[in-house]
């Protein structure tokens, strides 16, 4: 079930002033070499592993739906955190990408009220499912290695 809020003004600006804080901080989109299988391997060529997600599992709404805890099980532990009266920024980095979750203090716990991912360079332009499958690829990769 998804739940929508009206933010009221105070919390909407200080979720904007996160967001524009964040993408000073680390401009621009993530890039992946294609759809469903990724390779990932150890320092041996020879030791190469492939990766494989669905559609589904490369999809970044799923976050979503997940509590902290099961972020941070698959993709890992965020490399910032900071936090903002009642917003919590995690920001994720990659070799080519940058994705910040923004966490809402709720009632019943945090929730992702939104997510964005831009790349490292201004030349490349920002998507969310590129930039997610690039941490799950990377988390896959060290569980391996």
């Amino acid at each position: 079930m998804i739940r929508r809020r009206t933010l009221n003004g105070g919390l909407r600006a200080a979720i904007l002033w996160v967001a524009v804080g964040a993408g000073i901080s680390a401009l621009a989109g993530c890039q992946t070499t294609g759809q469903g299988a990724h390779a990932v391997g150890r320092t041996d060529p020879s030791a190469v592993t492939t990766v494989s997600f669905t559609s589904a599992e490369t999809d970044p709404d799923r976050l979503r739906q997940m509590e902290p805890p099961q972020v941070v099980e698959l993709i890992g532990q965020p490399n910032f955190r900071r936090k903002e009266q009642r917003v919590t920024v995690w920001q994720y980095h990659d070799t080519d990408c940058v994705m910040d979750l923004f966490w809402y203090q709720g009632e019943s716990g945090p929730e992702l009220m939104h997510y964005e991912a831009r790349s490292e360079t201004l030349s490349h332009s920002s998507e969310a499912k590129a930039c997610f499958t690039q941490l799950l690829t990377k988390t896959a990769r060290d569980r391996t290695s």
